[in-house]
């Protein structure tokens, strides 16, 4: 974002919630850490209002499905200006950022370093997929994500177990067993 800023050019945010995952079935921990703020707002508030405090930013694309989002949304991008959280709050979505880091399961940067995988399987997706899984403790959404690639196979049930991934890997991640993990979760 600074890189475009210095450069004179706009930047837009798709998906600022990640699909409500922000928002919906929120982890125990994570949710405790947004109840002992003493300021309230709704996780889409607390989201989007993040984006608004950058200046940097200067659109923000967010998927609504009532209008009470709507409303919510428009309000919250009125109320929202570069430098509007203080300090406290900065610290409780950096508390909030680091709850939801520490559940990192692969630790994959979707370099795709791994591909082209021989047996076709998009292999960062699909540990991004059961990365999912641990940290927002949620099936539900990562589930139709992943019978789409199946569909195409292109799903962690494909995998040959080749190796050639893993020869590939910068990271010396064990793709072979984190794919059967993920094959095992979602093809239940």
């Amino acid at each position: 974002m600074e890189y475009a800023a210095d450069k004179g050019l706009g930047t837009i945010i798709m998906e600022p919630l990640r699909g409500g995952c922000l928002t919906n079935n929120i982890p125990g921990d994570i949710q405790k850490l947004w109840n002992e703020s003493k300021v309230k707002r709704s996780l889409a508030e607390w989201g989007l209002r993040f984006l608004w405090d950058q200046s940097n930013i200067n659109m923000v694309l967010s998927g609504m499905n009532t209008m009470d989002q709507v409303r919510e949304n428009i309000k919250i991008a009125e109320e929202g200006y570069p430098q509007s959280l203080t300090n406290a709050e900065k610290d409780l979505i950096r508390s909030v950022r680091d709850a939801y880091s520490s559940r990192i399961h692969v630790d994959c940067t979707s370099c795709n370093y791994c591909m082209p995988c021989p047996a076709g399987v998009n292999i960062p997706l699909n540990l991004s997929l059961l990365n999912d899984v641990y940290i927002y403790e949620n099936l539900d959404k990562p589930s139709g994500n992943y019978f789409h690639l199946s569909a195409r196979k292109m799903s962690a049930a494909y995998c040959t177990e080749c190796g050639e991934c893993e020869e590939k890997c910068t990271q010396n991640i064990s793709i072979k067993k984190y794919l059967k993990e993920t094959a095992n979760i979602f093809e239940k």
